[in-house]
Parts: structure tokens; sequence; C-alpha cells
């Protein structure tokens, strides 16, 4: 049971941080392109 837990709490880790990389590639494009 506990070894689900920490795989899931894993998981959500990565996607959280998947997502938050993903908004500071597009910001990053944003100032490349000047806007």
């Amino acid at each position: 049971m506990e070894e689900e837990e920490e795989k899931r709490r894993r998981e959500e880790f990565v996607r959280k941080r998947k997502i938050h990389y993903q908004m500071g590639d597009v910001l990053k494009q944003y100032k490349d392109k000047d806007y």
C-alpha cells in the first residue's frame, strides 16, 4: 500500500513539473518574439 501511494505522489509531482516547464517554454517564446 505504501509503495502505491509513493508512486502516485511521484507521478503527480512529475506531471506538475512538466506543466511548469511547458509554461516556461511558452513564456520564453513570447520573450523571443519581442511582444
